[in-house]
């Protein structure tokens, strides 16, 4: 399809215009992007605009989404009557179709096509927050694992099993969830955040919280009033049994013990954010 670009400086579409953010992946150029479906009243407006322009009206945008929750129209380029995201990665994608619609986004292609598959070393950022006190870098204990698995002495293993069996999912002291598949029981559907904690010896639900040093469950005292516990996945609050949740590479995950009434903190709040942006290549 030809292509054609201009630059609009005036933002034309709103997330109130927004009908669907899918996360895509374009094979023939190694991208990352999201694609927004816009309602009808925004294409008309998209359309006038690209006219005034001397542009085809059914060329769509590549769109940059700005801290005003407004996506403003930047290069166009062809797509149909959707505006196109340019992203730097699948997790950036994630993130961007989240701030947008505010739910996590259908994902669509890219390498591992949002499966964790044997070979992959995938990377996550885990923050527990206590009551306003974030867990520091929690340590995974090296286990000696001997079954056979090829990962070797040393390696860390599953709580429970006397060192001998490896964790494909585990941390190293970094505030990451380190994702490295040994078995078909590690990856796809079975990476979730509940495997993780299991795996640690600790527990998660939708209402309570053990790991590390923090045992907690809704209606303890925060600051003197109950606690709830809360969670979001790169920056977006979720609903449900957060054990559930299936992990993604480049994720930033929350869970915040706090009251009702406090607001979640932001991903990059998380410590281990900054390191992971560094794993991932991105700029602090």
């Amino acid at each position: 399809m030809e292509q054609k670009c201009l630059t609009l400086s005036a933002a034309i579409a709103r997330t109130t215009d927004v009908v669907d953010a899918t996360v895509m992946y374009d094979s023939s150029q190694a991208s990352w992007f999201v694609a927004v479906t816009l309602d009808a009243a925004a294409n008309a407006r998209i359309a006038a605009r690209s006219q005034s322009a001397s542009a085809s009206p059914q060329f769509a945008e590549i769109a940059t989404l700005v801290d005003a929750r407004v996506v403003q129209v930047s290069p166009l380029v062809a797509s149909g009557q959707r505006l196109l995201i340019a992203s730097t990665n699948r997790a950036d994608a994630i993130a961007r179709a989240q701030r947008i619609t505010g739910r996590t986004p259908t994902v669509q292609g890219g390498p591992h096509d949002a499966e964790l598959t044997l070979g992959d070393h995938w990377h996550v950022a885990l923050g527990v927050d206590d009551c306003g006190a974030w867990v520091p870098n929690w340590s995974w204990a090296p286990g000696n694992v001997t079954n056979g698995s090829a990962v070797g002495a040393g390696a860390p293993a599953r709580a429970g099993s006397n060192g001998q069996v490896y964790a494909g999912l585990h941390s190293h002291g970094d505030g990451l969830i380190h994702l490295e598949p040994s078995t078909t029981q590690e990856t796809g559907a079975h990476a979730t955040l509940g495997l993780y904690f299991r795996y640690g010896g600790w527990q998660v639900s939708e209402g309570a919280i053990d790991f590390v040093n923090v045992h907690e469950q809704n209606g303890n005292s925060c600051d003197g009033k109950p606690g709830v516990l809360r969670w979001s996945v790169n920056g977006v609050e979720q609903h449900g049994d957060p054990a559930s949740y299936r992990l993604h590479d480049g994720d930033t995950i929350a869970l915040v013990f706090n009251t009702a009434d406090a607001a979640l903190p932001p991903k990059s709040a998380v410590p281990s954010y900054a390191t992971l942006r560094q794993i991932l290549g991105l700029a602090p």
